[in-house]
């Protein structure tokens, strides 16, 4: 066994901070030909790989409580006598720094020569502790192949134990880290998200603007339009206005002139009448006169006839016969009378009929006036009318164009609301997240400490256990010196001292990060590699290293690796393949709720079987759930019967719930302890069916029913209590 230790090669790596300038510190020890690279370790660092006894030169090292809940058991003290170094060790040659600078490397180039300086100093500082440290390796090394050797434990085993716990113990500091970044980042853009939101609405904000400034003067502009058709109107009616009054006086005056008219018109009609009765009466007295003369003619006439009978001379009888002078002047003035009385006559209606002409002729110009002052009023009107009808468009365009304005500002006012409501979403859901968060650093730490005093219990337990073996095996007696060597070893306190962290794995690539909910613990395949070793150590926690990035044919084993050792754990199978009967954890009928638009309950198979890292649950032929360890949850369902509803993702709305009843009591018991186990890995204890629930507990894992697997099987259910008391 100690040939075969020697010639394996190992290599080991180590990641602290220094606290003076953040440098990152890898240290990589190879055996076989005693070489290694230091970039810097810390003084902490320096001091864990001393050991007292054998060197006594250097100052010694003080106990160092266990702080990793993760692997509680990581190496093998030393129960027997420590072999001496050998004199003619090799001598660790000079370190050569590494290539790659880090950031405070980078920071000190840029300060200057002091940085350099003091870099320097510090450098040839921690080269001589490595070079310390070199040979403590060596040394402890060499121990854990002799007490491989007489205790009977596969190094190999060992060292992959503490690969695992320091590859997951670095693995899951270097995701709670990126997550811390990841976070930070989120809070920072959330905080940063108000300032964006306003560079990013700004433009928008100064768009707005601009195009009220635009409306504003569109809107003044149609103020003007209307002021302007306001004085057109007003004009306009004073115009009409003034066109009404004249038209009025022309309706006056030809009313005049027609009353006027009449009123000549009887004069004449009355002159005419009165001349006619004139005329008449003369006419008549005339007649009278010349009848009255002729008969007094006549008379004489017959008197002369009578006188001159006698003499019957033709000249007496032709000088009777002629008229007197009296009487031919009478006639002769009455002829001139009718002469000028006709004259007179003549210009009497000629004047009539020029009156006549000319009060026709001014009535016709005043009708002609009125016809003119009529239809310019009905084109005043009619333009009034037009003039009214464009001013209500312009004025209604005029309403439109502001109902749109104000519609538009409306909108932008009600995103920027929207806005606003979503940023204060924003920072309630960031508000929420952070308390979420805060409580999920509470529960962290306090499963922590439940860890922390999981893993003292169980040392103590441990402890226990291999003083009880040794004391019935009778070894302090056939090794005498190995008692006092342990108990030395082992503190005044009852710890136990931890092996140095410089044992390592190298890095493991990251993959996927993992949430603070998600379980990430190697607690139990240290548990596993700790019973079939049969000792009990304590390790000290490691950190992530910081060299780069090495991709690693072996992935960190995850939760289910660790409760289910490879030689329990089932292959996985393809989605389209039924489970075999090895891998199923529960199957047979179940009466469950449908998501059709009538909802029905209907019984179908169902089998609940182990699939990779998790359980599947599997209901009749389309229907598969995956059921996630520490996340699914399942509650009894009060509104039914015998029946219970699990949530495959509590904290997701859009995850699917399914609702299932079982026939009787005892199938609700198994399978309730069936998907308890799948979900929390707890045990469903009824009072009626305690031993049956019991069957289901993950405390069972292995059927040994030796004293020795018994111990380990209590050890892993205080594991697994401790795990689960948050």
């Amino acid at each position: 066994m100690a040939s075969f230790v020697d010639d394996m090669e190992y290599e080991m790596s180590v990641e602290d901070f220094n606290h003076k300038n953040d440098l990152p510190i890898v240290e990589t020890v190879s055996e076989d030909d005693d070489s290694y690279i230091e970039i810097e370790v810390t003084d902490d660092e320096a001091s864990l790989g001393e050991d007292v006894a054998s060197q006594p030169q250097l100052p010694p090292r003080p106990p160092v409580k266990s702080t990793n809940p993760f692997a509680t058991i990581s190496s093998t003290p030393p129960s027997v006598n420590r072999a001496p170094a050998p004199a003619s060790a090799p001598p660790a040659p000079p370190a050569t720094p590494a290539v790659p600078m880090s950031p405070s490397k980078k920071r000190a180039k840029d300060a200057g020569s002091a940085g350099l300086s003091e870099l320097s100093k510090q450098l040839r500082i921690l080269q001589a502790k490595n070079e310390s440290q070199a040979v403590d390796i060596n040394r402890l090394e060499r121990q854990l192949r002799i007490l491989a050797d007489l205790q009977g434990v596969n190094v190999a085993d060992l060292r992959k134990a503490l690969e695992d716990a320091c590859a997951s113990e670095a693995f899951g500091e270097l995701q709670n880290r990126v997550a811390k970044l990841r976070y930070e980042l989120e809070a920072a853009t959330l905080a940063k998200q108000g300032e964006l939101r306003r560079d990013t609405t700004a433009p928008h904000i100064a768009n707005l603007e601009l195009r009220v400034g635009e409306l504003e003067e569109i809107e003044e502009k149609q103020k003007a339009e209307i002021r302007h058709l306001y004085q057109q109107l007003q004009y306009e009616r004073g115009k009409a206005t003034r066109l009404d009054s004249e038209n009025e006086l022309l309706k006056k005056e030809m009313e005049e002139m027609r009353r006027r008219l009449q009123q000549e018109t009887t004069n004449a009609n009355r002159l005419r009448n009165e001349f006619q009765e004139h005329m008449s009466r003369f006419q008549e007295d005339q007649a009278r006169k010349m009848k009255e003369e002729l008969e007094k003619a006549q008379e004489r006439f017959n008197n002369m006839q009578n006188d001159y009978a006698k003499d019957r001379s033709a000249t007496s009888l032709a000088s009777t016969m002629a008229f007197s002078p009296e009487m031919l002047a009478e006639y002769e003035r009455m002829g001139k009378m009718l002469k000028e009385r006709d004259e007179q006559l003549r210009i009497a209606q000629a004047r009539m009929n020029a009156e006549e002409i000319k009060y026709a002729q001014r009535l016709k110009e005043a009708e002609e006036r009125a016809r003119n002052a009529e239809m310019n009023l009905k084109l005043e009107t009619d333009k009034f009318q037009l003039m009214i009808k464009e001013l209500e468009d312009a004025d209604r365009d005029n309403g439109l164009k502001v109902a749109q304005g104000r519609a538009r500002l409306k909108f932008q006012e009600e995103t920027v609301q929207d806005l606003e409501q979503q940023l204060n979403s924003l920072y309630t859901a960031f508000t929420l997240l952070k308390e979420e968060f805060d409580s999920e650093n509470k529960k962290h730490a306090a499963m922590m400490s439940h860890l922390n005093d999981a893993d003292e219990e169980i040392a103590r337990q441990a402890n226990r256990l291999e003083k009880e073996k040794s004391h019935r095996s009778g070894r302090d007696f056939q090794h005498g010196g190995i008692t006092e060597a342990n108990e030395s070893y082992i503190g005044s306190g009852g710890s136990v001292r931890s092996v140095p962290h410089f044992i390592a794995t190298p890095q493991t690539a990251m993959t996927t990060p993992t949430t603070p909910s998600t379980p990430i613990s190697t607690r139990g395949h240290d548990v596993c590699s700790s019973i079939d070793g049969r000792e009990d150590f304590d390790s000290t926690p490691a950190y992530a290293s910081a060299q780069a990035f090495r991709p690693t044919p072996e992935r960190t084993p995850s939760t289910w690796q660790l409760l289910f050792p490879k030689d329990e754990q089932f292959s996985s199978f393809n989605d389209g393949s039924e489970p075999r009967l090895g891998e199923r954890l529960i199957s047979g009928p179940l009466t469950v709720e449908c998501k059709g638009m009538i909802r029905k309950w209907k019984t179908k198979p169902s089998t609940i079987y182990l699939r990779g890292d998790h359980y599947q649950w599997q209901i009749g032929e389309k229907r598969s759930f995956p059921l996630q360890f520490g996340v699914s949850k399942v509650e009894f369902h009060p509104n039914h019967p015998l029946s219970f509803v699990v949530y495959v993702n509590p904290y997701d709305t859009m995850a699917p719930m399914v609702k299932a009843a079982c026939q009787n009591e005892r199938d609700y018991n198994r399978w309730m302890s069936a998907l308890t186990k799948a979900t929390t890995g707890e045990d469903f204890l009824m009072a009626t069916n305690a031993n049956e629930s019991r069957r289901f507990s993950p405390q069972v894992i292995s059927n040994q029913t030796s004293t020795e697997d018994q111990e380990a099987a209590e050890l892993q259910r205080v594991l697994e209590l401790s795990k689960h008391e948050v």
